[in-house]
C-alpha cells in the first residue's frame, strides 16, 4: 500500500512540474487549442489574448490589470480549467502541459 501511495505522489509531482511536457512560447506568436496546466513567465511578457478552456478572458478573470506580467509570475486558470489560447506580443513564457 505504501508503494501505491508513493506512485500516486510521484504522478502528482510529475504533473506539477511538467510531466506531460513543456513548451517555450516566445516573441509575437499565437498559440491556440493548447492544454497548459499553467504558464511560467521567463521574462516580462505582454499578452493580447489569454483564455482558458471555456474561452474566459483570464486577464479579466485573474485581475491582471495590465497586459504585461513580470518575470517569475505563474499563471493558472481557475476551477480546474486549463489555458487554451495565448497570444504573446513580447517576452517569453513556459507552457506547462
Amino acid at each position: 500500500m505504501a508503494n501505491s501511495k508513493a506512485n500516486t505522489s510521484e504522478s502528482i509531482l510529475s504533473l506539477q512540474i511538467g510531466g506531460n511536457g513543456t513548451e517555450l512560447l516566445t516573441g509575437v506568436t499565437v498559440y491556440t487549442d493548447k492544454r497548459y496546466q499553467f504558464l511560467y513567465v521567463q521574462e516580462d511578457a505582454t499578452f493580447t489574448t489569454l483564455e482558458d478552456s471555456a474561452d474566459v478572458d483570464l486577464k479579466t478573470d485573474l485581475l491582471i490589470s495590465t497586459n504585461t506580467c513580470i518575470a517569475g509570475s505563474v499563471i493558472r486558470a481557475k476551477n480546474g480549467k486549463h489555458i487554451k489560447n495565448v497570444t504573446l506580443s513580447g517576452g517569453s513564457i513556459w507552457g506547462i502541459l
